[in-house]
């Protein structure tokens, strides 16, 4: 009504203390004197000891750096001659390991390379040439190979006495020598005489620088067949052709005398089958890879020990 006084509105409650008493009383009782609820008044925090300990830290880190910017110097130093040899090192090491005569060549499929040289009987370490070895491959069969070697047997017989004449290793000089007295055989157009030298000199060097171990496994075909991958590259291509030179044949048993190139024809019979400029070709090349493999310082000897040559100086 109009003379009523209006209702006095609620005051706002603007501090959670003030709406309740309880909180009054509370806060009458607080003293400061009272240790354990003594306000904490935070002011400025002193930083100095952190920055202290911050740039110590900083400090030592520089001179980590310092330190190890001087060993890595040192050790660049130390490490340049062998960085500057190492190019030619690589090298060497690439050479020692591939077959100069397989340079861009296109390895084929094991199945391929074992039917080669390991049925078929050719050597294809070292010799014969680049360009040789690109038709050998390509061809089909046995039959299209041994034509192969037949229409190039000049050009292969050079390349042998070219891979006989960078021989170095002085226990060879005999062996050598009478290789490439087979060449020049060969090249004389007296091809038989060339074939017989050629296997004595591979028989020769079997018998007395390869250990026995390895001689009979490379020569001796009642051990089954040779497993390639048991040898370094190298020595795989090497030791598969002569595996595949040394077919069984003793000229005793009435069987027809082999007219592919193998130890034990050219030894137990002298027959025209046997003895052609193919084979002696063969033969001469075979002598040649065992050579060379034994110049690389590489093949085991009788003692099984590597034969090292004066200039080898990595292993394979």
């Amino acid at each position: 009504m109009k003379g009523d006084v209006p209702p006095e509105r609620p005051r706002a409650v603007t501090d959670k203390h003030e709406a309740s008493p309880a909180n009054d009383a509370s806060k009458a009782s607080i003293s400061d004197d009272d240790p354990g609820i003594r306000p904490q008044v935070v002011g400025a925090f002193d930083f100095s000891g952190a920055r202290k300990g911050l740039q110590q830290f900083a400090d030592n880190l520089q001179l980590i750096a310092a330190v190890a910017a001087k060993g890595l110097r040192n050790i660049g130093k130390a490490l340049a001659p062998l960085v500057e040899a190492l190019p030619a090192i690589l090298e060497e090491i690439r050479q020692r390991q591939l077959l100069p005569n397989w340079e861009l060549i296109d390895w084929p499929l094991p199945s391929k390379l074992e039917e080669i040289l390991i049925d078929d009987g050719l050597a294809l370490a070292w010799v014969p040439p680049n360009r040789i070895l690109k038709r050998i491959l390509s061809a089909p069969d046995r039959a299209a190979r041994r034509k192969v070697v037949g229409g190039s047997w000049e050009a292969i017989v050079d390349a042998c006495s070219d891979e006989l004449a960078g021989i170095r290793t002085t226990d060879l000089r005999n062996h050598t020598r009478y290789a490439l007295e087979a060449a020049e055989a060969i090249k004389a157009g007296h091809v038989s005489a060339g074939q017989a030298l050629a296997t004595n000199v591979l028989d020769t060097l079997l018998l007395q620088r390869v250990d026995d171990f390895t001689r009979a496994r490379v020569t001796i075909h009642k051990r089954g067949r040779l497993d390639m991958s048991a040898y370094e590259l190298r020595e795989a291509v090497v030791w598969g052709g002569i595996f595949g030179a040394h077919t069984g044949y003793d000229g005793r048993g009435g069987e027809a005398v082999p007219y592919t190139f193998t130890r034990h024809g050219s030894v137990h019979s002298v027959s025209p089958r046997q003895y052609s400029r193919v084979n002696a070709v063969i033969a001469l090349m075979h002598t040649v890879a065992l050579l060379r493999l034994l110049d690389t310082g590489v093949a085991p000897t009788s003692t099984g020990a590597a034969v090292k040559s004066p200039h080898a100086t990595l292993p394979l």
